[in-house]
C-alpha cells in the first residue's frame, strides 16, 4: 500500500513538469505556440513572472507586422508600468524555425490557470488577421481553507492598469512656418479595463522646438475609452514664423483612471514626428520712394521730406524705428518735430511712410547733399535687424539754376488690366505734372511702341504752358494690327521740354490667337496661365550704372482656378540687370481673373549699351489640389547711357582791341559710354559778322576734338559770350551744354593832332606821305596787332590741318 502512494506522488510530479513546458491551444489557422516556459515553476498568489514562448507560422501566407496582446483576466494581469503589447518580427510562410517572444511581467491573482494571447498581423495584401492561443499555466491556487466568497482586496483593483497608447500607422503631419497645424492622434485602450478621465498632453522634445504653446503643456481631455476602443485626441499648434525647415519630435504623455480608484501617469510614453516647412523670407526694409516739396530746396528755407519704406520680405517687420541722420547746423536740420519716427508694423511687401520737416542752412553750398536713414526693426519671432540707407537732396541758392527750373514728371499711369485682344482698342492715360519751381513752356508729349501697335489719337501733344505744381491729364487711344503676336508690348511715354527729357514705359499684354506667342507654343487650357499684364518705371529713365524701381502687375488669366504658392524669379540672361536684394519672391495666391502688383529694384551695369534689353520672369506655382505648373514671361527694358561731354577751358588772347579779329579755342571730350549724335558747336554773343560754327557729327566714346573760331568785337568794355554744344542721345532727345567766356575789349587809339612833338613841319594833306603821320608809339601798337592776327591765323591753320589729318587717318 505504501509503495502505491509513493508511485502516485511521483506521477503527479511528472505531470507538473510536463505542464511547465506546455503547448498552447490555438484559435485561428495561422500561428501556433509550439511550446512555452514559465520563469516561475509553480506560480503562487501575487507572484510575478514572465512566459517565454515559441511560435510558428502554420499558414500558407507570409505574415508581417506581427505583435501579441496579453488578454488580462481575473487570473492574470500585467504588472503596472509594463506594456501589454509585444512586438514580433515578420514570419514568412513555411518557416520551420521557432520564433521566440517574451511576455511582460504578469501577476497571478490566486485563482484559475488560463492565459490567452492574441496575435495580430497583416498579409502581403495589407489585409489584417489574428489568432488567439490559450496557455494553461502551472499555478498553485489559494488554500482550500480560503473562503470562496472572498473578493480580492481594494488595492488589487486599484492596480489594474487600463493600458492606453498611440495606435496605428500615422502619416507624418506637415506644417508651415508662421501658420498653425492640426493634429489628430488616435488613442487606443489595449487593455481589458475601461480608462476614464483621460488627459493627453504634448511637450516639445529637445531644444529649438518650432512649436508655440499657448499653455505650458497643451492637453486634450477624454471622458472614457472602453476596452479595445479608439478615440482621437485633437490639438491645434502654432509654428513659429522663423522656424527652420526639418523634422521635429513631440512627446505624448497620459494621465488616466481605471474607475476603481487607481490613477496612472505615464510621461513621454509615446512620440510623434512633425515635418515643418519654411518658404518664408525675413523682413527686409528698403527706401522705395523719396518725395520732396519743393523738389529742390533753397538756402535758408524749409521743405517737407516724405520717405516710403518698403518691406521686401514675406514676413512682417515689427517695431520699426526710423532715425534721420547726417543733420548739422551747417546743413540740414529738423524744422519741427524729432529726427526719430516709429512704425508699429510694415506688412510683407507693404510700405510704411515717415515725414520730416527740414530746414536748409543759409550758407549751405549748392549741390547734392547726403542724408542717412538708420532703421531698426524686428521679425515676428523677435529677431533684430538694422539697415543704414543713404540718399541725396539737391540744394540751390535763391535764383540759381535748378532752384527755379521746371521739372516735368509722369504720374498716375493707367493702362489695361488683363489681356487685350488683337484689334481691340485700349487706352493709356497719365498725368503730366510740373514739380519744379518755374513755368514749363512748350512741353512735347508723345507715345511710341513696336510695329503693330498703332495710335488712334494724335501721336504728339504740345502743352504750351504748365505752371509749378500744375497737373494735366492725357489719354491716348491705341490698338493693334493683325501682325502682332501674343506677348507683352512695351509702350513708351516720351516727354521733351526745353533741355529736359524723360521716358516712362508701360506694358500691355496683347493676345493674337491666330499667331500665338513668339515661341509658337500653345499651353494646356486647363492649366491657369500667369502673365505680366502691366509694368512701368518710377518717374525716371533707366540709365546705365544706376538703379531703377520696376513695378509689375501679375494677372491670373484663368476664370476658374486659383494660383497658389507662386514663386516668381527674375533673370537677366546677359547680366545687364541685377536685382537689389533677392531675385525671387513668393505670393500666397492669386484669385481667378485677379492681379497683384509687386515692385523690384534693378541695378543696371555701368557699361550697358543704350538699347532695349530683355528680362525673363519665371513662374512656378500650384493649382487644383497641389498640381504644379510653370511659365515664363519676357519684358523689354530700354537702357540709356548717361551723356558725359567734358569741356576744356576757352583760350583767349590777353589783349583785345575793338575791331580786331579774336581767335577762340576749346577742347572737348566724350567721357561717357555712348555716342553723341549730330554734335554741333557754335558761338553766341555780341560779335560782328557771321558767328563761327563747327559740325562734328557723331562723337564716339573716348574721342576728343577741338573747336577754333574767330570773332570780332564791336564795342569796348567787358564782352560776354558762350560756346554752345548741342547733340542728341540714342533716343533722339536733344541736349545742350554751354561754356561761357568773357574778355575786356580795349579802345583803338585816336589819330595824332597837328603840332605833336616829333612830327616836324606840317604839310598839306595831299602832299604829306602817310607813314610820316604815324608816331613811333602808334607803329608799336600796329605791329602788336598784326603779330596777334598772324599768330591767330597760324594756330587756326595748324588746328584745321591737324583735324583734317585725323579725319584722313579715320577714313584710311
Amino acid at each position: 500500500m505504501k509503495s502505491k502512494i509513493i508511485t502516485a506522488i511521483l506521477c503527479m510530479v511528472m505531470l507538473i513538469q510536463v505542464f511547465a513546458t506546455g503547448v498552447g491551444a490555438t484559435e485561428g489557422n495561422d500561428i501556433l505556440i509550439s511550446k512555452y516556459t514559465q520563469s516561475v515553476d509553480s506560480i503562487k498568489t501575487n507572484d510575478t513572472f514572465t512566459i517565454n514562448g515559441f511560435i510558428k507560422n502554420i499558414s500558407d501566407n507570409d505574415i508581417k507586422n506581427v505583435y501579441a496582446v496579453i488578454n488580462q483576466n481575473a487570473s492574470f494581469s500585467v504588472v503596472s508600468g509594463q506594456n501589454i503589447i509585444v512586438n514580433i518580427k515578420d514570419i514568412p510562410s513555411g518557416n520551420n524555425d521557432d520564433v521566440t517572444f517574451t511576455t511582460p511581467k504578469l501577476r497571478y491573482s490566486g485563482t484559475g490557470n488560463e492565459l490567452s494571447i492574441t496575435f495580430k498581423y497583416k498579409y502581403n495584401d495589407n489585409t489584417s488577421g489574428e489568432s488567439t492561443c490559450t496557455l494553461y499555466l502551472n499555478t498553485v491556487p489559494k488554500s482550500d481553507n480560503t473562503d470562496s466568497n472572498t473578493f480580492p482586496d481594494l488595492d488589487y483593483f486599484k492596480k489594474l492598469d487600463p493600458e492606453i497608447s498611440l495606435f496605428g500607422n500615422i502619416n507624418m503631419p506637415t506644417g508651415t512656418a508662421g501658420r498653425s497645424i492640426s493634429l489628430s492622434l488616435p488613442i487606443k485602450n489595449i487593455s481589458s479595463y475601461a480608462a476614464e478621465n483621460i488627459v493627453v498632453s504634448l511637450s516639445a522634445s529637445g531644444e529649438n522646438s518650432p512649436f508655440v504653446f499657448k499653455t505650458i503643456k497643451p492637453s486634450y481631455n477624454i471622458d472614457k475609452i472602453f476596452s479595445g476602443k479608439t478615440v482621437d485626441a485633437k490639438f491645434d499648434l502654432d509654428i513659429a514664423p522663423n522656424a527652420k525647415a526639418g523634422i521635429y519630435t513631440l512627446n505624448i504623455s497620459y494621465r488616466y483612471a481605471n474607475g476603481m480608484g487607481g490613477v496612472f501617469t505615464k510621461d513621454n510614453a509615446d512620440t510623434i514626428q512633425v515635418k515643418v516647412e519654411n518658404n518664408s523670407t525675413p523682413p527686409r526694409l528698403n527706401l522705395s520712394k523719396i518725395e520732396r516739396n519743393p523738389q529742390t530746396m533753397e538756402q535758408g528755407k524749409t521743405g517737407k521730406l516724405r520717405l516710403s519704406i518698403q518691406n521686401g520680405g514675406n514676413t512682417d517687420a515689427k517695431n520699426v524705428k526710423v532715425q534721420l541722420s547726417g543733420l548739422s547746423s551747417e546743413g540740414f536740420t529738423i524744422a519741427n518735430g524729432t529726427d526719430v519716427k516709429y512704425i508699429n508694423n510694415i506688412a510683407s511687401y507693404g510700405t510704411g511712410i515717415v515725414e520730416y520737416n527740414l530746414a536748409c542752412a543759409k550758407g549751405m553750398p549748392s549741390g547734392n547733399h547726403p542724408l542717412n536713414l538708420d532703421i531698426a526693426y524686428k521679425d515676428e519671432a523677435g529677431g533684430e535687424y538694422t539697415e543704414k540707407l543713404s540718399f541725396f537732396i539737391p540744394v540751390y541758392k535763391s535764383g540759381e539754376q535748378g532752384a527755379g527750373d521746371a521739372n516735368i514728371l509722369i504720374q498716375n499711369v493707367k493702362s489695361p488690366n488683363g489681356v487685350v485682344k488683337v484689334g481691340q482698342d485700349f487706352s493709356i492715360g497719365f498725368d503730366v505734372v510740373n514739380k519744379g519751381g518755374a513755368e514749363a513752356r512748350n512741353t512735347k508729349i508723345s507715345i511710341s511702341s513696336e510695329a503693330g501697335i498703332i495710335n488712334k489719337t494724335l501721336n504728339t501733344v504740345m502743352l504750351s504752358s504748365l505752371k509749378p505744381n500744375e497737373r494735366k491729364h492725357l489719354d491716348f487711344v491705341m490698338s493693334s494690327t493683325g501682325e502682332v503676336t501674343t506677348k507683352n508690348y512695351p509702350i513708351a511715354i516720351n516727354i521733351e521740354q526745353d533741355k529736359n527729357s524723360a521716358t516712362q514705359y508701360v506694358g500691355v499684354y496683347i493676345e493674337n490667337p491666330e499667331k500665338g506667342s513668339e515661341g509658337g507654343e500653345q499651353g494646356d487650357p486647363s492649366i491657369p496661365k500667369l502673365i505680366v499684364d502691366q509694368y512701368s518705371f518710377e518717374d525716371s529713365n533707366v540709365k546705365a550704372g544706376h538703379e531703377a524701381n520696376l513695378e509689375l502687375s501679375f494677372l491670373n488669366t484663368s476664370q476658374k482656378e486659383v494660383v497658389r504658392n507662386l514663386k516668381i524669379t527674375f533673370m537677366s540672361d546677359d547680366g545687364t540687370f541685377t536685382t537689389v536684394g533677392t531675385n525671387t519672391f513668393f505670393v500666397d495666391s492669386i484669385a481667378p481673373g485677379k492681379s497683384i502688383k509687386k515692385q523690384i529694384k534693378l541695378a543696371v551695369k555701368p557699361d550697358a549699351e543704350p538699347k532695349v534689353y530683355p528680362i525673363s520672369i519665371k513662374f512656378d506655382y500650384e493649382y487644383d489640389k497641389n498640381k504644379t505648373a510653370e511659365g515664363q514671361e519676357m519684358i523689354s527694358i530700354p537702357v540709356e547711357q548717361e551723356q558725359r561731354l567734358v569741356l576744356g577751358d576757352v583760350n583767349i588772347p590777353p589783349d583785345v582791341i575793338v575791331g580786331q579779329p579774336v581767335p577762340l579755342f576749346i577742347e572737348f571730350y566724350n567721357m561717357g559710354k555712348s555716342v553723341l549724335y549730330n554734335l554741333m558747336v557754335r558761338v553766341d554773343g555780341d560779335f560782328e559778322g557771321q558767328k563761327p560754327t563747327y559740325f562734328v557729327g557723331n562723337f564716339e566714346p573716348g574721342r576728343s576734338d577741338s573747336f577754333d573760331g574767330t570773332i570780332t568785337p564791336t564795342m569796348p568794355g567787358e564782352l560776354q559770350g558762350k560756346i554752345i554744344f548741342s547733340f542728341e542721345d540714342a533716343a533722339g532727345n536733344q541736349m545742350e551744354m554751354e561754356k561761357e567766356f568773357s574778355m575786356d575789349i580795349g579802345e583803338m587809339p585816336p589819330p595824332p593832332m597837328e603840332g605833336e612833338e616829333g612830327m616836324g613841319e606840317v604839310e598839306d594833306d595831299h602832299n604829306t606821305k602817310f607813314y610820316k603821320k604815324i608816331t613811333p608809339w602808334q607803329w608799336a601798337l600796329i605791329c602788336v596787332g598784326i603779330a596777334g592776327i598772324i599768330i591767330g591765323i597760324i594756330i587756326i591753320r595748324k588746328k584745321r590741318l591737324k583735324k583734317k589729318g585725323a579725319m584722313f587717318d579715320e577714313f584710311t
